[in-house]
């Protein structure tokens, strides 16, 4: 089986809104050391969820990779824009 059927059974064996919220806490937290429990629920992260998860649905797992740090990114940004990370 290839890295990508492997992908595929994964993704089909799990709930692909709780993988996006994943995928988003990852970026978080070797970014900052959060989670999304540690930032408020915002629109960035409900749409980032959105997405991500339609991605994962249609196994587009590089777009799926991007939009999780994009999203994280975004999130981080609006909360703490003290971090000053991507200035």
């Amino acid at each position: 089986m290839s890295t990508h059927e492997q992908k595929v059974a994964y993704v089909d064996s799990h709930d692909s809104r709780v993988l996006a919220k994943q995928l988003i806490d990852k970026y978080l937290n070797r970014t900052c050391g959060m989670s999304s429990s540690d930032l408020s629920d915002s629109t960035i992260f409900m749409n980032g969820l959105d997405e991500i998860e339609n991605l994962l649905n249609e196994y587009d797992f590089k777009s799926a990779h991007v939009y999780a740090l994009d999203t994280a990114r975004e999130m981080i940004e609006d909360e703490h824009p003290e971090f000053g990370i991507w200035n």
